[in-house]
């Protein structure tokens, strides 16, 4: 099952607005700066967010 889609609750949109929110005023002025994403839910072992951020 790991590595597998997690197609359950919480919703991955909850997930990435608390994320986008909370690096606010730390990696980005305001996440209206974002003007792409790619995400996905995984079933891993250790929970855990990888995020990589590229100035454009």
């Amino acid at each position: 099952m790991f590595g597998t889609y997690h197609s359950k609750k919480p919703d991955i949109d909850n997930l990435v607005k608390t994320v986008l929110d909370a690096a606010n005023k730390h990696i980005w002025i305001d996440d209206g700066q974002i003007v792409s994403m790619v995400t996905e839910k995984r079933y891993v072992r250790e929970p855990k967010i990888l995020m990589t951020v590229e100035e454009v």
